[in-house]
């Protein structure tokens, strides 16, 4: 041991660092240069060093030795020795003192590997001495892999013989030169002994024991069993192959045991035995063998067909034996069939007795000759049995079998359940038909034994029950037998309905018996559901103490014709249903047709018939109040057999009375008899003011009580005025308090001394109504009952609730208040009752939008427009929430709820701060709705102008109107003023010219050089060259010939004086322009002194006649598309966005900005397809500079309707206006814009395109035309496209104004 520790020391300090590895092919070499375990190249000189005497050595080891380490020490120490078997020995201590330690554990196992790697260099480098010392010591250490152990004693054994160790690769292939496969697999089983951990070597084995299995197979199926057991075990003996496999080939053991072959063998030999008989012993063989195998059942079954089809070939021929041998070989084999058993069975009875089996030609024949289903089933079971193979026969059979089946079923629901019992009887004895079909046919039996029929049936008969109660009762039949079946549950629900409403008619009628039956019979009945049940109970209750409903007296009253029969059927009502509003209304309109008919009796004179009436309505519970008192009035007259005087006579009483308490009184008495007449509605006014008057007289001399008197006799009449009423009020107040009336300069006098708001506007209001003409007053009510509205508004600011509250109420009942500040009071006065302070603006407008009602948000605005007058919010917002109200209402006119339409226009006429437009149109269709006329969706004015329209004309051809009609044309120009500076030359190399502008070769005429002069004197139209049609006429030695325009160059003039550009060849014609001296002009043609030249200006000067037929608004207003010039653009229409939008996808900015034109129109009060269109014109769809944004002063501005952008510096112009106007996003410059569109053109008297192009108000106005959107006659004719492909597809309210001229 020491000299070991010596050598690995030294070799420490020799060798720094040593690797050890196993190569990829996990052959045993040693990576490095020989690891010097020994140090067999020293002398021996130095292999002798004895270090014995040596005490720090041997005090050293003796430390180490003795010594205890931590795991980790141990293993850093190991790890760090360069020597193979120092290592070991190191690990093999440490684990001695940490046998339990991974890492411990770890080192040892690896250390060895290192030590096994390097006897194996030795091994097989021929030092076996040294290898077979190295085994020995690894087969000594404990705790190591059986692995590394089992290796080292292989080795060993070839070290001792002196031979090298085969390699992993040399087994492998010695294996694989095995020629069998028992060879093959042994080899791999020794291999692996070797290289347990060798891929190749373990795959190897896996190949070869599967070739092996394979071939066992082969010999177990050919019943070598012996052999095929011998190498099922050979293969179950090795631990290296799968689970899997080791299990299957378990399996193949246990069936070689038992002499069993494997079932796919025998199933494959079966399916591919040619011989019936043999076959069908195939498949007896594997049933036996595997009786749980389904394959193997069905193939007895399906060979036997086969057998006992080829033995009835046998059979059929004479061959008896032959036949009944196979005919017994099929019935002795196991599990076949009922159907084959019988069919076998009778094809041996035959063959018994000699007797040959007939056709299936003639067993069809005699089978269609049959009518009878019982006798058809019968023979189709026959048919079958004798030949089962046959789909055919099975088919027929079991159609049979269904035909047999629906005749019994219709015996069944029909009620004959014997019948239907044999039939189903005879079916479930044949064993061998469908099973769907025997379980149907044995459930309809067990129904037919107990009576049950189908619930089809049942369920039939019910539905063409007529009979409410019958219909009930089968019903209920069929849920007894089909609980679950909804056709009954439902059944019974609606005939219980059906029964209810005839038991209702009964008990209607007064036959409360039989509705009393009927209703019982309901409620005993099953799944009743529970609003039937409950409505039957209510209505039994009723019937039983025989009491009709309200509705059925009610019905009674509106088929009865006569008053009395009304006043009693009504009084009868009341008397049952006091709570009943039908006839509280019914005895109140019956007592009004009963007095007219007493009254109607008074005046013909029959007093006995009137007074009866007049009686029983003096003595009816119920009757109205004012029934009654005419009643007594009427009733004095007709006791005293007197006709009733008409309403003059009454005028001419009240007149003959001498006291006005007395003309008051017979005005009354008149009211009561002719209180629908205003006549006497005023009589009763009049002459009450002639008492109130003459009470006021008697209560300023001082006679308290007698007007006092006269003031309550007042304040008791029917009929009266709420002036009346205030006066009165206020007069007897005084009476009240012992005090005389004050005179008007009293009241006036103490107003003005008065500080106190409240005490102020009461004197006023006071005085107002004392004294009504006075002026002093009017003024001092509106004056003070602003400072008591400021007053009001102070408690409130300052939590002064009540107090607050007391003046707004105040306000608000003083009918002399104007309007505006009764609003205002009663819109405070809703938060003063919550105790709540009025909203802040900003918190009135969100609630304001967040309002999803048109008319909660009009409320809305109208509220913090009263609140915030001088907000814009709330000017705009009110104006828009209009504009949506007054839509809103035009709807609902149109729906004819004229009563809902009256009291909106009222709201939007009465409202403050609402534009006049809307005003207006609500006071148009406030006298529609009153007149209950449905408003029509388009409006028509006309504005007369007082110029002509040849006047209009005349002014408008002042102004050079322009027109692109004659784009392309070319114009005339006079030779006088055209200096010819280049003449027509042919521009080609050589150019072919014609006799006629057609290509075709036969009108050739000549072929001219390049440079050669020409005349031309037209332009034509011809054949096609180089996508142009274009030829010139040209003149060429005195020949007229032709030439295409690209083949000449045409000659070229220069102007010498402005010429004019004209459309005829003369001067009297239309000039479409001038051009300027010294301009170069291109000549196309000639005549007489005329030069026919092009112009190429897109836009010319537009002939009169042109001119003319665009500003004649008759050509125009009978056209359903054209109609749209004139349509007035001040109003907002309402398109939805989903439509709008379409116009705005892809113009830029302007995309998806639908709903803020929409906005911005209604806020404007402008036609919202105007706005947009008026954007898209002036952005050029979007694009333009302005319309993309632009900076200025540092911020990014948009203009889309060129405002401000004149003309050399539009972009700054109109940048700067964008950043003047705030318009640093698109909405808002879309919103400002749209206000500027309004007032420069719309609401300045241009509100349709027609008016913007030609401005005839202007033009009567001035004489002269101006302020005019274009220059473009057409101009207006081309802007209605956007307005026909909307308007046209919806119910838009739309006002169209066209112009007249005189």
């Amino acid at each position: 041991m020491r000299r070991r520790v010596l050598i690995s020391l030294l070799c420490f300090f020799l060798i720094p660092s040593l690797v050890f590895a196993e190569s990829s092919d996990n052959e045993d070499i040693e990576k490095e240069t020989e690891l010097v375990e020994e140090t067999q190249d020293l002398s021996e000189n130095e292999q002798q060093v004895n270090l014995t005497n040596d005490p720090s050595v041997s005090n050293e080891e003796e430390e180490v030795t003795s010594s205890t380490k931590t795991p980790d020490e141990w293993y850093e120490e190991g790890m760090n020795n360069p020597s193979a078997t120092k290592r070991v020995e190191i690990f093999e201590e440490a684990y001695s003192y940490y046998p339990q330690n991974e890492k411990i554990i770890s080192g040892l196992n690896e250390s060895v590997r290192n030590l096994l790697n390097w006897a194996s260099g030795k091994h097989n480098s021929g030092d076996y001495g040294t290898a077979v010392d190295r085994y020995n010591y690894i087969l000594t250490v404990e705790g190591i892999s059986s692995t590394y152990s089992d290796e080292a004693s292989w080795k060993k054994e070839y070290a001792i013989n002196k031979t090298n160790y085969p390699t992993a690769d040399q087994l492998y292939d010695e294996a694989m030169s095995e020629s069998t496969a028992s060879g093959r697999f042994d080899a791999f089983i020794e291999s692996y002994t070797y290289y347990s951990n060798n891929n190749r070597i373990l795959e190897g084995l896996r190949s070869s024991a599967e070739l092996l299995y394979n071939w066992a197979i082969k010999q177990h199926g050919l019943r070598e069993f012996d052999t095929a057991i011998d190498r099922y075990e050979r293969l179950l003996s090795s631990d290296a192959l799968t689970s899997s496999f080791l299990s299957k080939v378990e399996s193949r053991l246990n069936e070689a045991l038992h002499e069993i072959r494997p079932s796919g063998i025998i199933y494959e030999e079966a399916k591919n035995e040619y011989s019936a008989s043999k076959k069908l012993e195939l498949y007896i063989e594997g049933y036996e063998s595997y009786p749980e195998n389904v394959d193997f059942i069905n193939g007895i079954n399906e060979s036997g067909k086969l057998l006992l089809s080829w033995a009835r070939g046998q059979h059929q021929s004479g061959k008896w034996s032959t036949a009944i041998d196979r005919y017994h070989k099929i019935l002795d084999g196991p599990v076949t069939s009922k159907s084959l058993q019988d069919s076998v069975a009778l094809h041996l009875e035959k063959a018994e007795n000699r007797n040959t089996i007939p056709t299936a030609v003639s067993l069809l024949e005699e089978y269609k000759k049959l009518t009878k289903v019982s006798e058809i089933f019968r023979h189709s079971v026959e048919n079958f049995l004798y030949y089962p193979e046959s789909e055919k026969f099975e088919t027929e059979m079991n159609h049979a079998a269904e035909q047999l089946l629906n005749w019994a079923m219709g015996k069944h629901d029909n009620g004959d359940f014997t019948t239907s019992k044999d039939r189903y009887e005879i079916i479930i004895s044949i064993p061998y038909i469908n099973q769907s079909i025997r379980k149907k046919t044995e459930s309809l039996l067990s129904d037919a034994e107990i009576g049950k029929r189908s619930a089809g049936a049942i369920y039939q008969d019910a539905v063409e029950e007529g009979r409410a109660s019958y219909k009930l009762n089968l019903f209920i039949n069929g849920y007894e037998f089909y609980p679950d079946d909804q056709r009954f549950i439902k059944g019974i629900q609606d005939s219980a309905e059906s029964l209810f409403d005839f038991a209702v008619r009964k008990h209607h009628a007064g036959d409360f018996a039989t509705a009393i039956e009927r209703y019982e019979r309901i409620l005993v009945a099953p799944s009743v559901l529970t609003s039937t049940r409950e409505k039957t109970q209510e209505k039994l209750a009723g019937a039983k103490i025989g009491k009709r409903p309200a509705d059925v007296i009610y019905n009674l009253v509106k088929e009865e014709t006569t008053a009395s029969g009304l006043f009693e059927l009504n009084s009868q009502g009341y008397s049952f249903y006091p709570e009943d509003d039908r006839f509280a209304t019914g005895l109140a309109e019956s007592s009004k047709y009963l007095f007219e008919l007493a009254a109607r009796y008074h005046s013909q004179g029959r007093f006995t018939d009137a007074n009866t009436r007049y009686e029983k309505l003096l003595n009816t519970d119920g009757v109205p109040n004012s029934y009654q008192t005419k009643a007594s009035y009427l009733q004095k007259y007709s006791a005293e057999e007197k006709l009733i005087p008409n309403a003059e006579e009454y005028e001419a009483l009240i007149e003959k009375e001498s006291t006005v308490s007395g003309k008051l009184d017979m005005a009354v008495e008149g009211y009561w008899i002719y209180s629908e007449k205003p006549l006497m509605v005023n009589l009763v006014i009049e002459n009450a003011y002639g008492l109130l008057n003459w009470a006021t007289g008697v209560h300023k001399r001082g006679d308290i009580t007698t007007a006092l008197n006269r003031y309550n006799r007042i304040l008791d009449l029917p009929v009266k005025s709420d002036v009346l009423i205030t006066e009165t009020t206020l007069k007897k107040s005084y009476a009240d308090s012992g005090e005389i009336l004050p005179t008007a300069d009293q009241i006036y006098n103490e107003a003005q001394e008065e500080t106190r708001a409240s005490y102020v506007f009461d004197l006023y209001v006071k005085g107002n109504i004392l004294y009504r003409d006075d002026e002093r007053f009017i003024v001092g009510i509106e004056e003070s009952s602003i400072s008591l509205l400021n007053l009001a508004i102070r408690y409130h600011d300052s939590g002064q609730y009540d107090r607050a509250r007391d003046r707004y109420d105040t306000l608000i009942s003083t009918a002399s208040v104007p309007s505006r500040i009764i609003l205002e009071a009663e819109l405070r006065k809703r938060y003063a009752e919550k105790s709540k302070l009025v909203p802040e603006a900003n918190d009135l407008y969100n609630l304001a939008l967040k309002n999803t009602t048109v008319s909660g948000k009009f409320d809305a605005f109208v509220e913090g427009y009263v609140f915030y007058p001088s907000d814009e919010r709330f000017v705009s917002g009110l104006e828009i929430s209009a504009y949506d109200l007054y839509k809103y209402t035009i709807k609902i006119h149109k729906n004819k709820d004229f009563s809902g339409a009256i009291s909106r226009y009222e709201k939007l006429i009465s409202s403050p701060g609402i534009p006049d437009y809307i005003v207006d149109g609500a006071l148009a269709n406030l006298e529609y709705a009153k007149d209950r006329i449905v408003p029509i969706s388009q409006m028509i004015n006309f504005t007369e102008y007082n110029i002509s329209l040849q006047d209009a004309l005349s002014i408008q051809m002042k102004v050079s109107p322009q027109t692109d009609k004659y784009i392309g044309v070319p114009a005339f120009a006079h030779g006088n003023y055209i200096r010819i500076i280049q003449d027509a030359q042919i521009s080609g190399s050589t150019v072919n010219v014609r006799t006629a502008p057609i290509l075709e070769d036969k009108y050739i005429a000549k072929s001219l050089q390049g440079g050669t002069k020409v005349e031309i004197l037209d332009r034509v139209v011809g054949d096609s060259f180089s996508g142009s049609k274009l030829w010139y006429k040209i003149e060429y030695n005195g020949e007229i010939l032709y030439a295409h325009t690209l083949l000449v160059d045409p000659a070229i003039g220069e102007t010498t004086a402005e010429v004019n550009m004209r459309m005829e060849p003369n001067s009297d014609s239309h000039s479409f322009g001038t051009r300027a001296k010294d301009n170069r002009i291109t000549i196309i043609g000639n005549t007489g002194n005329w030069y026919k030249v092009i112009y190429d200006k897109d836009w010319k000067n537009a002939t009169s006649n042109d001119t003319k037929y665009y500003i004649d608004p008759t050509n125009f207003i009978n056209n359903v598309n054209q109609k749209y010039q004139f349509l007035d653009l001040s109003y907002y229409t309402g398109i939805p966005s989903s439509e709008l939008k379409d116009l705005l996808i892809g113009k830029g900015k302007l995309d998806g900005m639908e709903d803020v034109f929409k906005e911005a129109a209604k806020r404007a009060g402008i036609n919202e397809l105007y706005l947009i269109s008026h954007a898209l014109l002036e952005t050029g769809h979007g694009t333009s500079t302005l319309a993309r944004g632009v900076e200025y002063n540092g911020k990014i501005v948009y203009n889309f309707f060129g405002i401000g952008a004149v003309d050399g510096d539009a972009i700054n112009k109109g940048a700067k206006r964008a950043y003047e106007e705030g318009w640093f996003t698109v909405e808002d410059a879309i919103i400002g814009g749209a206000e500027f569109a309004k007032q420069k053109y719309i609401y300045a008297g241009q509100n349709t395109l027609y008016s913007m192009r030609w401005n005839p108000a202007k033009m009567d106005q001035n004489g002269y035309a101006t302020h005019q959107y274009a220059t473009d006659i057409g101009w207006a004719y081309k802007q209605v496209a956007y307005y026909t492909r909307f308007y046209s597809k919806g119910d838009y309210n739309l006002i169209f104004d066209i112009p007249v001229y005189k």
